[in-house]
């Protein structure tokens, strides 16, 4: 299966040999690309930031769980408008509130299923972001996704610890959720 990036870089080589290569035109497919992805991201961190609130607002949580899960979500929320700040930078509109609500509905239950909620919810993230990594054009995109996989996986390791799961994620390691 061939990438959008990868029939591009094949589009711009056919053009090129053709001497019909305008860069300002790719210059501006692959802005759009960049822009198209963060938006999807904003869309999920958006959730992200929404699965810690549902926690800490439903969750029938031990007394230990709240001060870590308020500092992880305060994380999120950082990492959530880094991620909104760039997307506008770019031309781009983040998504709303309400969007990013939808894509991270909490389930019944107890302690446990809430954390596998939240946990899920992350991985997700961690895994957009490993795809991001392989498709984005921009330098300084491609360190802020690094920087922002990073800080999802060390979110990642206080949670499976409080789920009482092995510490290192999934998502983190080979980017499937």
């Amino acid at each position: 299966m061939r990438t959008r990036r990868d029939l591009l870089a094949a589009g711009l080589v056919v053009a090129v040999a053709a001497g019909r290569a305008d860069p300002a035109r790719a210059a501006r497919e692959n802005i759009g690309q960049d822009r198209g992805l963060l938006d999807l991201l904003a869309l999920y961190s958006g959730g992200v930031v929404y699965a810690y609130d549902q926690v800490l607002l439903h969750a029938p949580l031990e007394p230990g769980d709240r001060p870590t899960l308020r500092r992880l979500r305060a994380d999120a929320a950082q990492n959530d408008a880094a991620l909104r700040r760039a997307l506008v930078r770019k031309g781009g509109t983040p998504p709303s509130r309400a969007e990013s609500v939808q894509v991270a509905q909490p389930p019944p239950g107890g302690r446990a299923s809430y954390l596998r909620y939240l946990l899920q919810t992350e991985e997700v993230m961690a895994a957009g972001w490993y795809q991001a990594l392989q498709k984005l054009d921009d330098r300084g995109l491609l360190e802020g996704a690094a920087a922002q996989m990073a800080a999802g996986g060390r979110r990642l390791v206080p949670l499976r610890n409080l789920a009482g799961l092995p510490l290192l994620p999934k998502a983190f390691e080979t980017g499937a959720s």
